[in-house]
């Protein structure tokens, strides 16, 4: 059968033809070693149709030995590992959970059960889509009651869903003619290359995607291209993003020539100031943790994802985004890290840990975690390993870096089947926090939510989103030069973080000694009250001025600016408490910050003002 073009049909510029041009070529070029091709990308995949083409013959003769047949397929039970490793491998590596999930289900199926499934899966009513959804539907809810039943192996925190790309790979093994191989973020960022709109719905992007491959394949077929079915199709998709033959396509990823990282925002339609872009810019270069506070609506957690997609864009779509949602409920790591389930003797994984995972294997490329709303849920609980592993970093006697390790379980050796003690993914025991790693925090103060600790605060940049431009006009005045010459290379900027040390702090002595000594001075004023700060946020703020000062149009101009912005960032949010802890050291502060640093004299006052009201106050409201 084969599926009508429903939904949308691509329609391109000719821009977008011409990269799609380059990207056939390239592959053809490719597949002039046609053994190569067979070997890495193709053979494997049309091994496991055939194999799993065997299965549904029977379907309608002999129901219940096909869903033996299929059992045993899932339970890797007398089949070939090859056969196991390529299904898995078209689920990116995830194959094993979902694989023993779902052979849990079929065993509580009848044959004719088994029969009525497949056939809506592969001849119902609707578009695949949709089928797929009904799919979806009916066995996640089979799912819901087997867990209640403890079917499921008790180490299992939550209850299983069978994933998208799963459920698309049983249809395209029954008809490879008509249905693609999904993988959700290859095909999206294909499309998001070749300029369309990707929509917000699985259903719709599965329909979607499937008409740009069918096109493709058409497009390619009538300019005789070796692009002979849907399976050559998602390979194509596949070594665009991940081989380096394809490298240089990738560069080319919709971003008008020149277009900086500023207009970038303003094209997207948000509205922030150039420096408060800059200072963010630059506070995760510094450090790689990076807290944005204020008021709710802001746009804290819009402008960490606009950089991460500038990054993603400029790096051919190699810079990696994990977006988290925290929980109140999170008392451990294990929403971030994953855990070792010992009773079903695997891993389990998050986005978080992929995108750790894929961080290593590419040290050159920038990775971004956000975690949205991270207070919600105590942040020592489960982030704590983070903080730790962050601050253990140094350069060492010969030049190199060093850090401790976060321990993910306590299996040493790594087993190559992929059915072993937390591995069967490729989780290590111990994982080194990738330097190309860095993480932004989203935070919002109510009652639902927990305040942070001195070390938490000690630990990262704290930049306060509270302005609301509802006329579209930004005020610059005090900030004009705070913003990154044309040259800077994000990507080297990002790509070479090493800690600060006190080199930092004696190259901000011997080039900006005005900014020295107000850094001493406010040490000394907060002394007396043994609010001091240390070594560690010494030399970051060191760095951060010396970066603005190497990076921004300003030059030397804008050090007032950037030692105002790292007193509001490093030093300020700290303070918190009664009157009799803070009155002094407030009044203090007022008494000994230069007239240049307006941000922080401006918020002292509002603390002090707030001190006076209510008899407590903090930097972060």
């Amino acid at each position: 059968m084969t599926e009508k073009h429903l939904y949308y049909y691509p329609e391109f510029g000719p821009e977008d033809l011409n990269k799609l041009e380059r990207l056939l070529q390239r592959f053809a070029e490719y597949r002039s070693d046609e053994e190569r091709y067979l070997e890495n990308e193709r053979t494997y995949k049309v091994n496991l149709f055939n194999y799993l083409a065997g299965i549904w013959v029977g379907l309608e003769s002999n129901p219940d030995e096909s869903r033996q047949l299929l059992l045993r397929f899932m339970r890797k039970d007398g089949v070939d590992g090859a056969l196991i490793w390529a299904f898995d491998n078209l689920l990116g590596g995830w194959g094993y959970a979902p694989r023993h999930d779902f052979a849990v289900y079929l065993q509580s199926l009848t044959g004719d059960e088994f029969r009525q499934l497949m056939d809506e899966l592969f001849h119902g009513d609707g578009l695949a889509s949709e089928r797929l959804v009904r799919f979806r539907d009916t066995v996640n809810a089979a799912y819901e009651a087997l867990s209640y039943e403890g079917n499921f192996h008790q180490g299992k925190k939550t209850v299983p869903k069978i994933p998208w790309n799963f459920v698309a790979a049983l249809l395209a093994s029954y008809d490879p003619k008509s249905y693609i191989l999904y993988r959700f973020t290859t095909y999206r960022d294909t499309a998001q290359w070749l300029g369309l709109e990707v929509p917000s719905t699985p259903e719709q992007c599965y329909a979607h995607l499937l008409d740009l491959a069918k096109y493709i394949l058409e497009y390619a077929q009538e300019r005789d291209y070796p692009v002979h079915d849907l399976i050559d199709v998602h390979n194509m998709m596949y070594m665009l993003w991940s081989y380096d033959e394809f490298r240089s396509l990738r560069t080319d990823t919709g971003l008008t020539a020149r277009e900086s990282l500023y207009s970038y925002i303003r094209n997207e339609g948000f509205i922030f100031p150039d420096w408060l872009v800059t200072d963010y810019v630059l506070s995760l270069a510094t450090k790689p943790f990076v807290i944005l506070s204020g008021m709710s609506g802001t746009g804290k957690t819009k402008l960490a994802q606009l950089f991460a997609d500038y990054l993603w864009r400029i790096t051919g779509g190699q810079a990696g985004k994990a977006f988290v949602s925290v929980r109140p409920d999170w008392i451990d790591n294990s929403h971030l890290l994953g855990w070792y389930n010992a009773i079903a003797e695997r891993y389990e994984r998050t986005p978080v840990l992929e995108l750790l995972l894929d961080a290593s294997d590419v040290p050159d490329v920038p990775h971004f975690i956000i975690l949205d709303e991270m207070n919600i849920a105590k942040v020592e609980h489960y982030f704590s390993d983070f903080l730790s592993c962050m601050e253990s970093r140094r350069i060492g006697a010969d030049g190199k870096t060093k850090q401790e390790p976060i321990r993910l379980h306590s299996y040493e050796s790594e087993l190559e089947d992929g059915e072993g003690p937390g591995v069967e993914l490729g989780v290590p025991a111990k994982l080194h926090l990738p330097w190309n790693v860095y993480v932004t925090g989203t935070v919002n103060v109510d009652e639902s939510t927990y305040m942070f600790s001195p070390k938490v605060l000690d630990r990262a940049n704290v930049i306060e989103l509270n302005e609301v431009y509802l006329d579209g006009r930004v005020e610059e005045d005090l900030a004009q030069g705070f913003v990154l010459k044309p040259d800077v290379a994000l990507l080297e900027l990002f790509a070479e973080y090493k800690p600060p040390t006190m080199e930092s702090l004696n190259r901000m002595k011997a080039s900006m000694p005005e900014q020295f000594d107000a850094m001493l001075g406010v040490h000394e004023t907060l002394k007396q009250y043994h609010l001091h700060f240390g070594y560690r946020v010494a030399n970051e703020m060191a760095e951060f001025m010396l970066k603005a000062q190497q990076y921004c149009e300003g030059g030397d101009g804008i050090l007032p600016l950037a030692f105002d912005l790292q007193v509001m960032q490093k030093i300020l949010p700290k303070l918190h408490g009664n009157v009799g802890q803070l009155s002094e050291p407030i009044d203090a502060l007022l008494g000994v910050l230069p007239g240049y640093c307006t941000r922080s004299i401006a918020k002292l006052m509002r603390m002090q003002k707030r001190l006076g009201q209510v008899g407590f106050t903090s930097f972060i409201e």
